[in-house]
This record gives C-alpha cells, structure tokens and sequence, in this order.
C-alpha cells in the first residue's frame, strides 16, 4: 500500500496543495471518490482547506505502478546516499542499467536493488527513478517512493529545477577553462542505441569546467546539464572533439575499456519538506 503522509506548513486548499506538487486534478478526484484521502484521520469526500498542522495521509495505491521486476538473487548491496519519507539517493555502480527491457528480464539492475532495499524495510514503495545515467555511468541518482512526489521532482526536473553536475575524463586540452556547448541532439536513424548532434534535434545544452589536464593528453573536466538528453555528456564532448576517454559509441579511437562517467553532485529544494537537499558521491 503506497501511502503519502504530510503535516501541513500552511493553511491551503487541498487541491490547491496538489496542484503546486504537479498532481493529477483527475487523480485527486478519483482518490476522493474512493474515499482514499483523510485529514486527522477523518475520511474526506470533497475539496477541503488544510490548515497549518494537520495531518494529511493518502492512500496511492490505486495509482501505484505495479511491480513488474522479477526476483534476482545477488549478496550485491545498494549504497544508499540519502533518505527520507518520500525520496531515495542511490550511488549507482559501472556496469549496471537503471531498469530492465523486455529483453533484460534476468539481469540484474539498480531498479532490483531499490526493490530489495524496500522489501527488506518493510516499504511499499514504486520503484520510481527521476533519470537515467549510461550503463558505465556511476554516481548519484534519485528516486521518488510515491507518486505524488513523482509528480512533483518530475516537474521540477522539467523546469531545471534539480541540479546536477558530473565529472568526465575526455580526450585533449582545452585552450578556455571553461565553455558552453549548445548543440542539439537527435537520434542517429543509422545506428541503433545512437546519438547525434543535428539542428533538427531537441535543444541541449552542457557547461564543463576544466578541474585538470594531464600530461597523456586527457583531461578532466566538471559539467552541469542545463538540459537531459539521452548520451548527453558524451555526444556533446565528442562533437567539440574531446570525446571520453574509452567511449566505445562515440570515441573513434577507442580500443578497450569503459569511459570513466561519474554523476557527482545532485540538489535541489525537497518538494514536500522544502528543505534544501544537497547530496554528494562519496
């Protein structure tokens, strides 16, 4: 049963309160309907005001995305970087997809960690991951455990409101310790699983911070997506030829290996508690 569970700060209008986290006018009314909404415990059938220090408790589960992940036996541990009530921060090893397709029904992924990691709590909660990071992408990666709050980071992903940053070794030197790239970023129709830079693409835009170069001719640079474009950090370094180092799809001289891709840092202001939250990879 996935329950939303709040104490209020402010005296507001119910659906005016779900309307600021993004949530459904329809899915509200359907859950009071349901008679799936209580204020101090009392049952509520129409709209009403909350006041500042009640307690507000909604029962989701007519909303909660049904488990589809079949078990997968592994000692594997996930590494937990912060949580609360209603979101998880995970650190995402290399070598692991985020969720698994049609055609990944066994294999391990982090979506199975987050699932182990809640039954074992005694949570039931969705498996609800913001964004995506690549298979050899490691780092911080975040997580809703109900819809509401889904809603909400979904929202604020949208507006830029969640800031990220990554560290990327990249092939070459730069002249300019700092840069924007601003190319868009379309699909490749010729190579599945592909990107490309391409001015019928959706807008994209990355910032990147020279922290070192090295005497091997890389470099290691810090980035800030302004936008979260499938493969983005590695299409754009390697249109301005600096692709990452051991990039098999997007470095032309690659040989062996896997790029070293790291989400670093993740913050933004707690939709619910609206405390600022601010996580870094340890």
């Amino acid at each position: 049963m996935e329950i939303f569970r709040v104490t209020m700060r402010e005296d507001i209008l119910l659906s005016e309160y779900l309307k600021s986290l993004n949530f459904s006018i329809h899915r509200y009314n359907e859950l009071l309907n349901q008679k799936k909404i209580k204020i101090n415990n009392v049952i509520i059938t129409k709209d009403q005001k909350l006041d500042k220090g009640d307690k507000l408790l909604i029962d989701l589960t007519p909303f909660q995305m049904k488990n589809t992940l079949a078990p997968v036996e592994t000692g594997m541990r996930l590494h937990v970087l912060y949580e609360d009530d209603y979101i998880l921060i995970v650190d995402k090893p290399s070598d692991m997809i985020i969720y698994p397709d049609e055609n990944q029904a066994n294999t391990l992924t982090l979506a199975h960690l987050v699932k182990k990691y809640y039954d074992e709590k005694g949570l039931d909660c969705g498996v609800y991951h913001l964004h995506r990071l690549d298979r050899y992408t490691r780092g911080c990666i975040l997580y809703a455990k109900d819809v509401i709050t889904l809603a909400a980071l979904s929202k604020m992903m949208e507006t830029h409101q969640v800031i990220r940053h990554y560290k990327a070794l990249v092939e070459g030197h730069f002249s300019n310790k700092k840069g924007t790239i601003n190319k868009p970023i379309a699909r490749d129709r010729h190579h599945n699983n592909k990107m490309i830079c391409s001015e019928n693409g959706k807008k994209a835009i990355t910032e990147y911070q020279v922290v070192k170069q090295y005497a091997n001719n890389t470099s290691l640079v810090k980035v800030n997506l302004k936008t979260g474009r499938t493969h983005q950090i590695r299409v754009h370094f390697a249109a301005i030829n600096h692709p990452l180092v051991n990039d098999p799809l997007y470095n032309p001289n690659y040989k062996t290996g896997n790029y070293d891709l790291i989400s670093l840092d993740i913050a933004f202001k707690h939709p619910i508690t609206n405390e600022q939250i601010f996580v870094v990879k340890s």
